[in-house]
C-alpha cells in the first residue's frame, strides 16, 4: 500500500506498506558460500597498499579464504618479487602509492611484465577519482574504502569467474 500525507508549509510524508515476506525464499550469501559459488581457494593475488596494517589485514583475510598472495607496500617493493612463472590471477591495489606512483600505473606495469591483461581491483578512499579513466583500462574494478569483507569477496569471485 502506498500512501502520501502532505500539509502546506510542513512538507510531505510518503510511505509504503508491504506484507510479510518469506525469508526462506531470499538467497543468502552464506549459503552460496557454503555451496562453493564464492570459493576463492587457489586464487593467486598481488596485494599492494602502503598502509602496513591494511596490507597485513588483507593478506590474512585472503589467506583465510584459501588464496595465496604476494604483498608489497610499493612498486619498488613489489617488482623484485614477481616471477614470470607465477602469473597472478588478480591484482588488488591501492590507488595512491609511495613515490607518486598511481595504482593504475602499477597495474599496467604488471600486465606488461606478464604480457597478460590480469584483472585488477583498485581500492581507494579517494571518492573524487576519475572512474571513467579506470573503466577504460579494461578489466579493472574499483572499490571505495572502507571495504567490507563480503563485498571484497563478491568482487574478487566475479572477476575470477569472468
Amino acid at each position: 500500500k502506498l500512501s502520501v500525507r502532505s500539509r502546506v508549509g510542513h512538507g510531505s510524508v510518503f510511505s509504503i506498506r508491504l506484507g510479510k515476506g518469506n525469508a526462506a525464499k531470499v538467497p543468502c550469501l552464506i549459503e552460496q558460500e557454503k555451496a562453493g559459488s564464492l570459493s576463492l581457494s587457489g586464487m593467486k593475488i598481488i596485494i599492494v597498499d602502503d598502509e602496513i596494517e591494511v596490507l597485513h589485514s588483507m593478506k590474512t583475510l585472503l589467506e583465510s579464504w584459501g588464496c595465496t598472495s604476494i604483498v608489497a607496500g610499493s612498486q619498488k617493493d613489489l617488482l623484485p618479487q614477481l616471477v614470470a612463472e607465477n602469473v597472478p590471477d588478480i591484482i588488488l591495489c591501492d590507488l595512491n602509492l609511495p613515490d607518486n606512483v598511481l595504482g593504475t600505473e602499477l597495474i599496467e606495469s604488471i600486465r606488461q611484465l606478464f604480457s597478460k591483461p590480469i584483472p585488477a581491483l583498485l581500492v581507494t578512499g579517494d571518492t573524487n577519482v576519475n572512474q571513467e579513466n579506470i573503466v577504460n583500462m579494461g578489466s579493472v574494478a574499483i572499490l571505495f574504502k572502507p571495504v567490507r569483507a563480503a563485498k571484497l569477496r563478491i568482487a574478487l569471485s566475479r572477476m575470477w569467474l569472468t
